[in-house]
């Protein structure tokens, strides 16, 4: 068995037989794809926040962000990716289509599935928060969602 695991620990690629180049180059992720994916092992609820860098609402949607990252206490992670970073390219052709000229937050549940979308003004700390709780339906964190 071959394993492909990240500076960070996350496991990016397992493979129970012979690896091709193909396959090995697929398992290589940007540092934001590694965190991502730690964080979903880790069982985590994760907002991954894209921005152009010049977003006129992104300290808006940090402060947001950072709210349920403190009221949840690690059992939901917020990662930021600029959009105008080429060297994050690869990850986001990965992603859904998205508007590039706003703030978007896709929130990623274990093991890896996107459940919300939110792009500029709909990202506000009540969207987020009911998408962070219907994630935990079936538990997510260590321990379960909710305040800890």
């Amino acid at each position: 068995m071959v394993l492909v695991v990240a500076p960070n620990a996350a496991i990016t690629g397992i493979f129970g037989t012979d690896i091709n180049q193909e396959q090995a180059e697929q398992s290589l992720v940007s540092s934001v794809e590694a965190d991502l994916i730690r964080s979903v092992q880790k069982g985590n609820v994760v907002f991954l926040c894209l921005h152009n860098g010049k977003s006129s609402n992104l300290e808006k949607v940090k402060a947001e962000l950072g709210a349920i990252e403190t009221l949840f206490k690690g059992a939901g992670v917020a990662l930021y990716l600029n959009t105008k970073d080429t060297s994050v390219s690869p990850f986001i052709k990965k992603l859904p289509s998205f508007a590039t000229d706003s703030t978007t937050v896709f929130t990623v549940v274990p093991p890896g599935r996107i459940i919300s979308r939110f792009e500029g003004q709909q990202v506000t700390r009540a969207n987020l928060l009911a998408a962070f709780q219907s994630a935990c339906g079936s538990g997510c964190g260590p321990g379960g969602c909710g305040p800890r």
